[in-house]
């Protein structure tokens, strides 16, 4: 299945891929939860980064959206690892990442919001091999930097061990105009510290 969203809309296309050359139109869901910034697919479930996260069963016809309410704000882009979806928001400015555990699409739960880099908004996330995720912004944290930054933050190692206190992400800033300088920040429930 192909699904298209786009432009200022809250609508969910669905498109069957049967035959490459003809698409087939399945349905088109109206999800009622602000615009639709983006969409991934993970076992068979649709999940869509809108005001919540949203979720729809692409293997029913008939399936209604399920709404994962959030913290607040909207939720920007979507990336999946390891039985996580992880997504951008810009909500209180603060380099943060929402974590939701998607290992079962229909009994999804918010794991935690993570603030990561003050006075900075990620623009889009994306997986990058199974161990990190790679988190994108236009802001140069403090002024510093020539180009715009990108953050790799790496997925957590488990739920149990994220529960536990361990630390779940690691968020390197990685500037390409001078690439001698990398700072680790290690992220956790209970804070977080920095080396470099």
């Amino acid at each position: 299945k192909i699904l298209v969203a786009g432009g200022n809309s809250d609508k969910l296309t669905i498109l069957g891929i049967a035959d490459p050359a003809r698409p087939a139109l399945v349905r088109t869901v109206t999800l009622s939860d602000g615009v639709i910034n983006d969409v991934a697919i993970t076992n068979g479930w649709a999940l869509v980064a809108a005001n919540d996260l949203v979720l729809l069963d692409l293997n029913s016809t008939t399936s209604a959206p399920l709404y994962i309410p959030d913290a607040g704000n909207f939720e920007g882009s979507i990336a999946l690892a390891d039985g996580f979806a992880f997504l951008a928001t810009p909500h209180f400015n603060d380099g943060r990442i929402r974590v939701y555990d998607v290992s079962t699409p229909s009994s999804t739960r918010f794991f935690g919001d993570f603030p990561l880099v003050p006075s900075v908004t990620f623009t889009s996330v994306l997986a990058y091999s199974d161990r990190y995720l790679i988190a994108i912004t236009p802001t140069r944290p403090g002024g510093i930097g020539h180009d715009p930054p990108q953050r790799y933050v790496r997925r957590p190692r488990s739920a149990s061990a994220c529960a536990r206190g361990a630390p779940g992400f690691s968020l390197a800033t990685i500037s390409y105009w001078k690439k001698t300088r990398v700072s680790v920040l290690r992220s956790n429930h209970s804070g977080t510290t920095t080396s470099g």
